[in-house]
């Protein structure tokens, strides 16, 4: 099916998160890389679940979506306990710019993924 708007734009706000760790060094630019590369992992799973909802059953969406952000939601507070609260992945990776690049990810892909979501979903209608 080809790279999609949102995958582009992800691997594009992966650019420029390592630009952005390139000016620091140790465990915050490792922080940031990781919580980016997480963040959007994630990202495009919850977004891949709502997908597969949205084909399989329109009902279903909205619950899809929900679980789609819980998951965003424990992924990210469970590796912010991790990274904060156990002292080796706290020193590989900065918890406090983690977090910050893992909601940009999140962000960033949920602004791509609901206007080709919207776009889909508008051409299929008509």
């Amino acid at each position: 099916t080809g790279m999609t708007r949102t995958t582009l734009g992800i691997l594009i706000g992966l650019v420029l998160a390592v630009i952005v760790a390139a000016r620091y060094e140790g465990a915050l630019s490792a922080g940031i890389v990781g919580g980016y590369l997480l963040g959007g992992t994630i990202a495009l799973l919850a977004i891949g679940w709502q997908r597969h909802w949205l084909r399989v059953d329109l009902s279903r969406a909205f619950r899809a979506t929900l679980e789609g952000f819980m998951m965003k939601l424990g992924v990210a507070l469970l590796a912010a306990v991790t990274l904060r609260f156990v002292p080796p992945a706290g020193e590989a990776l900065d918890w406090r710019g983690f977090l910050v690049a893992y909601a940009s990810a999140s962000l960033l892909a949920m602004l791509f993924a609901t206007a080709e979501t919207t776009r889909a979903l508008k051409e299929s209608l008509l």
